[in-house]
């Protein structure tokens, strides 16, 4: 993967531009810290649905720090929900308290979320927009994304207007 971006861009090989190289090859991968954030950008329902169709678990070094700076921030319950629906460990109903006796639940959510990553597949909003996910990349364009189809059952809005009473 590093040979593949210094051939496309060109850059020369140091002990620095290697550690860049390898952000950069991983952070063009999908993970689940990233569905955790994102909504739909039609609608702005969050959050979307995750189906997908091929998973893959790249290892990276464990940063606790980085787990516990991000759980603010996260949607827990989405994440526990994806996290069982993906069959990728049973998190616990509140988020862990940065303490020494948490750690295996902090390995796991570093696991879950940097370790695991969306290859292919697709996100659903609730409004029924779909935006796929290629060669692990989520395409999130509203143009691209079929728009839901209408709905078509009748609305109150064409109900025959009741009599009113004297």
């Amino acid at each position: 993967a590093i040979g593949a971006f210094v051939r496309e861009f060109g850059v020369a090989v140091t002990a620095f531009s290697v550690r860049r190289a390898a952000f950069y090859v991983s952070s063009r991968n999908m993970r689940l810290l990233t569905h955790n954030m994102l909504q739909c950008p039609r609608s702005q329902t969050f959050p979307l649905k995750l189906i997908p169709t091929e998973l893959e678990t790249i290892e990276s070094e464990y940063n606790r720090e980085f787990i516990v700076h991000m759980l603010p921030r996260l949607d827990w319950a989405v994440l526990r929900d994806t996290a069982a629906e993906l069959e990728l460990g049973q998190l616990p109903e509140n988020p862990p308290h940065d303490s020494p006796e948490n750690d295996a639940v902090f390995q796991l959510l570093h696991a879950i979320l940097m370790d695991t990553h969306v290859k292919e597949g697709k996100m659903i909003s609730q409004d029924g927009s779909e935006y796929p996910i290629k060669n692990s990349i989520p395409n999130m364009l509203v143009s691209n994304s079929p728009a839901p189809a209408a709905s078509s059952a009748p609305t109150n809005d064409s109900a025959a207007p009741t009599p009113m009473e004297s």
